[in-house]
C-alpha cells in the first residue's frame, strides 16, 4: 500500500501505536484544549470522557512553510478508545508523482488535499502519535482535528459470548461459531491441528505448556487458526495468524511426564478482528476456581473420538472435587498437582485425544457468559480400546492468572 494513499477510515488496535504529533511537556488535555503543535513531540495526557483539539500552526490562518511538528497523546486511564475526526482539512494536493508534499501522518498513512482522517479509532494503546509536515513551496489553510477519548467499547472485548447452542443438548457437534474463542495450532499452511488454544485477547492465545514446548524453537513453521469449524472447508471467518512470540511458564519442566505449571501463551503478529460476533475472546476467571463441588463444563476440540476429525466437537463434562479425582487416579501412578483440576464425561465414556491438548474447558457464569477454568493437558487418549477412562486433567487457569496478566501486560485482558 502506498504511503500516500488517502483513507477515510482506519482502525488501529495495537499496544503501542506510532503516529507523530506533540505538546508542552506533561500538558493535560481538557475538554476544549488545543495544545500547540510542537517539535520534538511532547506529551498530552488524556482520560476517558475528555477530548483535545489538534490544529495546524497559525490556524485558522495558513500554516508556515517548512513546518514539522506533532503531538504524543497518552491515555491516563485503562481501556480508553481514541477517535480522531477532522472537521477542517486543507493541505497541498498530491503531486504528479503521487506524493503528498504537505501531509498529516497517522501511523503509515499520509493525508493531504481536502480529505483528512475520519473516524480513526485506536484502542488499548499507551502512546498515540501524529505528525504534520509542510514543504518550502506552498502553504494552505491547514487542519483542525479532534481526538475524543471514551471508555472502552465493551463489545470490542466482550468475552465469553457463546453462539446459539446445538439442539438437542446431547449433540457433540456445535453450531457454527458456537464457541467463537476456539483456536487451533497448526503447521504453516496445514489445517489439521496438533493442539487447541483459546483467544483471550486480540493478539494472545492460551494453551498448554506442552504445546508451546513443541513450537518454541521453530515458531515460524506454525500458525494459529481462528474462525474455523470444519477443517476440510475454508469458512468465511477463518483467518491464519503468524506467531510473533511464545511464552512458557518458567517452572514448567519439559521432558517430564505430567509436569506441573503446564501453561503457555502464544502472541501473534496481527490482532484478531473482534468486529464480528463469530470471533470473540473467552472470559478468564475473576476469582479462584475451587473444586469444592461438582460443576458442569464444556470441552471443545477437533480430536474427540466421535465423528469426523475435521469437524469441531464439544463434550459436556463434570468437574470433580479433588478427593474424587485422586481416588480415580490412585492406581495410575500419577500424583495430582496443586495446579490441576479434573473433569469427566458421563460414565467416564471418553477422554481427550492428543490434539485436544491445550484446548479450553469452560463453565457458564451467572450472567450467561463463559469463562475458561481449565486448559486440557492430558488424558488416557481417545483411541485406546478402553471402555472407561480416568478423568481428563486440566491446568487450573485461576492458579495462573497472575502469570498470565504479567506476561500479557494485561490491564487489557478480557475477564
Amino acid at each position: 500500500m502506498s504511503n500516500n494513499m488517502l483513507l477515510r477510515r482506519v482502525t488501529l488496535s495495537f499496544s503501542y501505536i506510532t503516529v507523530i504529533f506533540s505538546v508542552t511537556s506533561g500538558e493535560q488535555a481538557s475538554r476544549s484544549g488545543w495544545p500547540k503543535c510542537d517539535y520534538p513531540a511532547k506529551k498530552v495526557f488524556i482520560s476517558g470522557g475528555s477530548s483535545v483539539t489538534l490544529m495546524s500552526p497559525n490556524f485558522p490562518a495558513s500554516y508556515d512553510y517548512s513546518t514539522k511538528c506533532g503531538w504524543s497523546i497518552r491515555p491516563v486511564t485503562a481501556n480508553v478508545v481514541l477517535t480522531v475526526n477532522c472537521d477542517t482539512f486543507q493541505l497541498q494536493d498530491v503531486n504528479e508523482a503521487g506524493k503528498c508534499p504537505d501531509y498529516l501522518e497517522v501511523k503509515d498513512t499520509r493525508y493531504c488535499g481536502s480529505i483528512g482522517p475520519q473516524n480513526i479509532t485506536a484502542t488499548n494503546l499507551k502512546i498515540f502519535k501524529v505528525m504534520f509536515k509542510s514543504n518550502t513551496l506552498k502553504n494552505y489553510g491547514g487542519f483542525r482535528c479532534t481526538v475524543k477519548a471514551s471508555n472502552h467499547n465493551t463489545d470490542g472485548c466482550s468475552c465469553g459470548a457463546r453462539g446459539t447452542p446445538t439442539s438437542p443438548r446431547s449433540s457433540h457437534t456445535p453450531t457454527k461459531y458456537e464457541f467463537p474463542w476456539m483456536a487451533a495450532l497448526v503447521m504453516t499452511g496445514a489445517s489439521q491441528p496438533f493442539c487447541g488454544a483459546s483467544i483471550i485477547y486480540e493478539n494472545f492465545f492460551l494453551t498448554s505448556g506442552s504445546c508451546i514446548q513443541r513450537i518454541k524453537h521453530n515458531k515460524y513453521n506454525y500458525e494459529v487458526l481462528v474462525g474455523a469449524q470444519n477443517l476440510s472447508l475454508v469458512g468465511k471467518m477463518e483467518v491464519r495468524h503468524d506467531i510473533k512470540k511464545v511464552f512458557l511458564h518458567d517452572k514448567y519442566k519439559s521432558g517430564v511426564a505430567h509436569s506441573d505449571y503446564n501453561i503457555g501463551l502464544v502472541q501473534v503478529k496481527t490482532p484478531v478482528d473482534f468486529s464480528q460476533k463469530e470471533v470473540r475472546p473467552v472470559c478468564l476467571p475473576r476469582d479462584s476456581y475451587l473444586e469444592d463441588e461438582e460443576q458442569v463444563a464444556l470441552l471443545t476440540g477437533w480430536g474427540t473420538k466421535a465423528g469426523s476429525p475435521d469437524v469441531l466437537k464439544k463434550v459436556e463434562t463434570t468437574i470433580l472435587d479433588r478427593n474424587a479425582c485422586e481416588d480415580l487416579y490412585n492406581n495410575t501412578g500419577v500424583s495430582l498437582k496443586a495446579s490441576w483440576l479434573c473433569a469427566t464425561q458421563v460414565n467416564n465414556a471418553t477422554s481427550i485425544c492428543d490434539d485436544d491438548t491445550g484446548g479450553p474447558l469452560v463453565t457458564r457464569r451467572e450472567d450467561g457468559r463463559y469463562e475458561q477454568v481449565g486448559v486440557a493437558i492430558f488424558g488416557e487418549g481417545c483411541n485406546s480400546n478402553q471402555t472407561t477412562y480416568p478423568p481428563t486433567v486440566y491446568s487450573n487457569v485461576s492458579r495462573f492468572m497472575e502469570w498470565i496478566k504479567r506476561t500479557v501486560d494485561m490491564a487489557n485482558t478480557c475477564s
